[in-house]
């Protein structure tokens, strides 16, 4: 009977749930896992853990794809926080691995060990493990995986000690899970229903999308709901893309919320789709008044997008909004002269005071030779 060792098992899990790259960085905790993985996996070699965790994290982020970094133990697994925290906040699936000196070391100053990397990472993940057996090894990161990219995205860390890699299982006593499609949340009929009547009856609707579209790719279904209504599409940070920026109903970034409301026409109602209320999107404290109604919806909006499409069955828009559209801004003031003088009259490329000329003529001086003026460099030895 042919036996595995756990980086075959880890190898088989993630080509069956469709990973093809790795970031990472080698450490001697991890051999087992390049040595078994072949040509079926490409590893991007880093040479900073932080690189790897940050990759991964960009990796989700772009393709909308779980992004895995495999990291050696302690010092690998501790540069990852920060990334692994960053991947909690914007809830970007990724999955991370790490390293452990054996668990028959424990408590016996083992090399990059005596730290519970478990309960260091738990607060910032949606899951935190420790393999203990090596036959466990694959249904455990199958469950990692579907943790990671169902319900609300995010980081989840798997930690597995070297002698659980390294050992050998029976092949056919590893049970290796069918990946399974991720379920996405819908929310209520009533809230559906809310939402309809609300920008049915808006004079001024806006859309804000963010990164849940994105994950759930539900851009298309956005872009054609936008198009039947006529409805502008405003993004955050991590939506960008969604809409491409000459579509008519691609209302820019959020901050256009802020700028409308500057001209006096800000929106009356916002429908929110995959997206949190926070500083920079209008909630509390925010820059930006809130509207006047606020349809909210966190989960996937496919089942939101399809039903609201009933609102107006007229033909796709083919222009923005006119109360989307924002007046030119004012010319900026010209330059001003100092206290006490009177105020410049003449263009800025013509006046001696602010010609740019006159600038290029100042002579420069880099920190280098003014450090060099004040402490001369000390003459050498005199050849004999």
């Amino acid at each position: 009977m042919a036996r595995i060792d756990g980086g075959e098992m880890l190898v088989r899990v993630l080509v069956q749930h469709g990973v093809r790259e790795v970031f990472t960085l080698h450490g001697g905790h991890l051999d087992a896992i390049y040595q078994a993985a072949g040509d079926r996996l490409r590893f991007i070699d880093t040479r900073h853990e932080q690189a790897a965790g940050h990759a991964a994290d960009g990796w989700a982020r772009t393709t909308g794809r779980l992004g895995v970094a495999i990291v050696t133990a302690g010092p690998g697994v501790t540069d990852v926080v920060t990334a692994v925290a960053n991947a909690y906040l914007d809830a970007v699936p990724t999955l991370f691995l790490g390293g452990a000196a054996p668990l028959r070391d424990a408590e016996t100053l083992p090399l990059q060990g005596g730290l519970d990397q478990v309960a260091m990472l738990r607060p910032i993940t949606k899951w935190a493990v420790r393999i203990t057996h090596t036959r466990r090894l694959p249904d455990l990161l199958a469950q990692a995986i579907r943790v990671a990219t169902t319900g609300r995205p995010g980081p989840v860390f798997v930690e597995i000690p070297i002698d659980v890699l390294f050992a050998r299982e029976d092949e056919a006593k590893a049970v290796f899970p069918a990946p399974l499609t991720p379920t996405r949340p819908a929310p209520p009929d009533a809230a559906v229903q809310g939402a309809i009547a609300a920008l049915a009856a808006a004079e001024r609707p806006l859309i804000l999308a963010g990164g849940g579209v994105w994950f759930s790719a539900a851009a298309d279904a956005l872009r054609a709901f936008a198009e039947r209504t006529g409805i502008p599409v405003a993004t955050n940070g991590k939506a960008h893309g969604t809409l491409p920026p000459e579509h008519p109903a691609c209302a820019g970034s959020v901050a256009t919320i802020a700028a409308l409301a500057r001209t006096g026409t800000p929106p009356d109602t916002v429908l929110v789709l995959g997206a949190r209320l926070g500083l920079f999107t209008g909630g509390r404290a925010a820059f930006s008044p809130p509207p006047a109604t606020s349809s909210r919806s966190t989960s996937s909006p496919r089942r939101s997008v399809a039903t609201i499409t009933s609102i107006s069955p007229s033909a796709p828009t083919a222009a923005k909004p006119s109360w989307l559209s924002m007046p030119p801004r004012a010319p900026r003031p010209g330059p001003t002269a100092p206290v006490g003088r009177p105020p410049c009259t003449l263009r800025a490329d013509s006046c001696g005071a602010c010609s740019p000329e006159r600038w290029k003529r100042r002579p420069r001086r880099s920190i280098r030779t003014g450090w060099r003026t004040r402490w001369p460099r000390r003459p050498g030895p005199t050849p004999s």
